[in-house]
């Protein structure tokens, strides 16, 4: 077995500067056509932990070459950080911005159910109303048409039983 170190210089191969045995070893694991990935790996360049991937790099079923990936951790946490930020903070607008929007098309919604119970409340104590058309849903709409046709007929009934106490 070739000691590592002398591996990455025997193949004329670059790293970019790093003296870091872990990198030697695993380059020699990926040159056997392994792939490595390493989470927590302390390297003394970065002088904190890394994230370590090597695959191979494979040419006509023969591994050629490797690719080795380096990233400090605490580097992907900040990323990891910054993402959530982000999503929370559109989270909170769109909360924000969706609010008024849900209150106005909820009262749109609501009032002529309400002028409906209003209308039905007179009706029921006698009175004559007049019931307003609303521009609402198609549900709304359907409601208070039956709400209007109810109201017409209870009118005609009301009016053919004073006829017929009035004869």
């Amino acid at each position: 077995k070739i000691d590592p170190a002398e591996l990455a210089y025997a193949q004329g191969l670059q790293l970019n500067g790093l003296q870091d045995a872990f990198v030697a070893e695993a380059l020699q694991e990926v040159l056997e056509g392994s792939t490595v990935f390493k989470q927590t790996q302390y390297s003394q360049d970065f002088n904190t932990y890394v994230l370590f991937i090597g695959y191979p790099l494979n040419i006509n079923g023969q591994t050629e070459g490797a690719v080795l990936l380096l990233r400090p951790i605490s580097s992907i946490n900040a990323d990891i950080a910054r993402m959530n930020l982000t999503i929370w903070s559109i989270a909170l607008a769109t909360l924000l911005l969706s609010i008024p929007f849900i209150y106005w098309n909820s009262r749109r919604i609501s009032k002529p159910i309400k002028d409906m119970g209003t209308a039905a409340r007179q009706i029921a104590a006698g009175e004559e109303t007049e019931y307003t058309e609303s521009d609402a849903s198609t549900e709304i709409v359907q409601l208070a048409e039956s709400f209007r046709y109810m109201q017409e007929q209870l009118q005609k009934t009301e009016n053919s039983r004073r006829e017929f106490i009035a004869n």
